[in-house]
């Protein structure tokens, strides 16, 4: 990782340290994905459920207070080098499964903005490099 020359040495350590401390989370979290490649970087706080039913690529991040829940009939499927930012809620299906929603599936170097919602008990499909900006919904 090359950093800024401006950047000073103690900004430089906690930068390294924030993000080693999401790395260990990832690699936990990457033990119960359905399928994942690479480096995932996993914020605090972050809620992931039904995590069998959700692939992800390489670099894929999840900022702090984002909310995934994998239960749906074609899964979650996250490509490479996506982020999803802070606060996003991606919800296929209720939480008591009654309505099965059927999924989400994010191409390349792709990310959604913070506090955004993505509904998708219909099919979604989000291309690759596309950036949703903060707060949109897709239902």
């Amino acid at each position: 990782m090359a950093f800024c020359n401006q950047i000073s040495i103690s900004d430089k350590i906690s930068v390294l340290l924030r993000t080693g401390i999401k790395a260990m989370r990832g690699c936990w979290v990457r033990l119960f994905l359905k399928e994942t490649h690479g480096l995932h970087l996993i914020g605090s706080h972050v809620s992931i459920t039904y995590a069998r039913h959700i692939c992800c690529g390489r670099n894929v991040k999840f900022e702090d207070y984002s909310e995934i829940h994998g239960l749906c009939s074609h899964g979650i499927i996250f490509g490479n080098n996506v982020t999803i930012g802070r606060g996003v809620m991606i919800r296929p299906s209720s939480y008591n499964g009654v309505d099965l929603g059927y999924g989400l599936i994010m191409g390349d170097n792709s990310s959604i903005g913070p506090h955004a919602y993505i509904g998708c008990s219909g099919p979604i499909s989000i291309g690759d490099n596309v950036m949703i900006g903060p707060k949109c919904s897709f239902c």
